[in-house]
């Protein structure tokens, strides 16, 4: 149930972001002022998801108890946190650029940089999507990635 929510929330910044972009592209042709508070309103679902993924993944359902992490499940985190750190980071960048593209729409090196950063906002939410069913613990796997820690807490 929690790998779906991830997933359908790396689909939802995916979403917001082709919706941005849609708007961006619509205002660089006619730099009508309706086009541009376009810009302004689809940019805050991508806010409000990227927020919600993060409050959702600060959860104390999350951080759990102590445990003992086996490997593959030592793996398996890099793999799913790397591709969040991805996708947070490149949305990070996309925001960045966002405000100098609006300013300046004829300015073909911020058209280039958005470009890139909405490649990277694409590739790190299937990164990140790829690890989750990747790892994703089904009923036929016998070992867990983690082990409950009964010791005491030092």
């Amino acid at each position: 149930y929690s790998q779906d929510q991830f997933r359908q929330c790396g689909k939802s910044i995916g979403g917001t972001t082709a919706a941005l972009l849609s708007s961006i592209k619509a205002y660089a042709k006619s730099r009508q002022e309706k086009d541009r508070q376009k810009c302004f309103i689809f940019s805050k679902p991508l806010i409000e998801v990227i927020d919600a993924v993060l409050a959702y993944g600060a959860l104390a359902e999350y951080s759990g108890e102590r445990a003992r992490m086996s490997e593959r499940g030592k793996v398996a985190q890099q793999a799913i946190l790397g591709g969040a750190m991805a996708t947070a980071a490149s949305c990070v960048k996309l925001f960045e650029i966002v405000p100098g593209l609006v300013r300046n729409v004829s300015d073909t090196e911020v058209w280039k940089k958005l470009m890139l950063c909405s490649k990277a906002v694409a590739e790190a939410t299937k990164l990140l999507c790829a690890s989750l069913r990747e790892n994703s613990i089904t009923g036929s796997q016998k070992k867990p990635f983690y082990a409950r820690n009964n010791e005491d807490d030092d």
